[in-house]
């Protein structure tokens, strides 16, 4: 199983970064709040348990709702990079 390093940094509650950044009517901000900071969770929880695609589905939402918010766009990368395949040599590499 592949540790992704961004959720060593994952200590600052999407929430409050949310908060600070969200500038839409109160009712319409704090659902989104609401809505981002559950994705974001849930995308984290997928990610610890190597469910990477529905990590990636729950980051993807949490960018949509949040697009100002750095954490969400940092962990989608984190998430898509680890699902790249693995490159192999293949037999016209160059030898080193």
């Amino acid at each position: 199983m592949r540790v992704l390093p961004i959720f060593g940094l994952c200590g600052i509650s999407l929430a409050a970064t949310l908060a600070w950044s969200a500038q839409a009517p109160q009712s319409t901000q704090q659902d989104q709040i609401q809505r981002a900071d559950a994705a974001f969770h849930a995308g984290y929880a997928a990610a610890a348990n190597a469910d990477l695609a529905t990590a990636r589905t729950d980051f993807e939402l949490a960018v949509k709702l949040a697009p100002d918010v750095e954490e969400g766009h940092s962990a989608l990368g984190a998430v898509l990079i680890s699902s790249r395949p693995t490159p192999t040599p293949s037999a016209s590499s160059p030898k080193r």
